[in-house]
């Protein structure tokens, strides 16, 4: 077993996970292809063999229809954050799949326990934070601020699968840099909430 492969495989999965914690489908549907036409277009990238199912031809066009639909649904207000309550798990089981798919090389066991803690958890952990972040955006803007987060999201799930791609070890950090600047965000927004339910028992 080569622990060095397991690891840079895990990072790949990881990264991969991220990008559908922001979006579910776009990742795959950007994997896909360039899997189909990556080498066409001299792109100095491999797709992990694993996820070659991706370029598919019927597969690439329900991705492209789900894509499509997920993203413009992200844009109608108040069913953007119902969608939270259903994409959240959906990332969750998809950065799993995928995560398994690229962790070829390991036992059975720690196949799937790493696709379920590392895939699994991560898109999970970023679904749950864009979700907190979209509620805020919700509360103090009425929704209308909510455009912005969801362009926002679609942006870093194109940044996070092409870090996954061609460079999976900035990827993961990528991916922590996120969670610490969410974090902070989500505090500033709480102190905004805060202060704006304060200032009218103050006139």
């Amino acid at each position: 077993m080569d622990i060095l492969g397991i690891v840079f495989a895990l990072c790949i999965g990881v990264a991969i996970s991220a990008a559908c914690g922001f979006r579910v489908f776009l990742p795959i549907l950007i994997i896909g292809i360039l899997q189909r036409f990556g080498s066409d277009w001299g792109l100095p990238l491999t797709v992990p063999e694993g996820l070659s199912w991706a370029g598919n031809g019927f597969i690439l066009l329900g991705l492209g229809v789900a894509t499509i639909l997920e993203i413009t649904a992200f844009y109608i207000p108040w069913l953007d954050s119902l969608l939270d309550t259903i994409s959240a798990p959906m990332a969750v089981i998809a950065g799993t799949v995928l995560t398994y798919c690229v962790l070829d090389d390991a036992s059975d066991t720690s196949r799937i326990l790493l696709s379920l803690i590392g895939g699994g958890g991560s898109a999970g952990v970023v679904a749950g934070t864009t979700a907190l972040v979209r509620g805020a955006s919700t509360v103090l803007t009425a929704g209308f601020g909510n455009n912005v987060v969801a362009t926002a999201e679609n942006g870093l799930s194109i940044i996070s699968v092409a870090l996954a791609l061609f460079v999976p070890v900035l990827g993961v950090i990528f991916l922590v840099i996120f969670l610490i600047l969410i974090i902070k965000v989500i505090s500033y927004l709480k102190k905004k909430r805060k202060e704006q339910s304060v200032q009218p028992e103050a006139v």
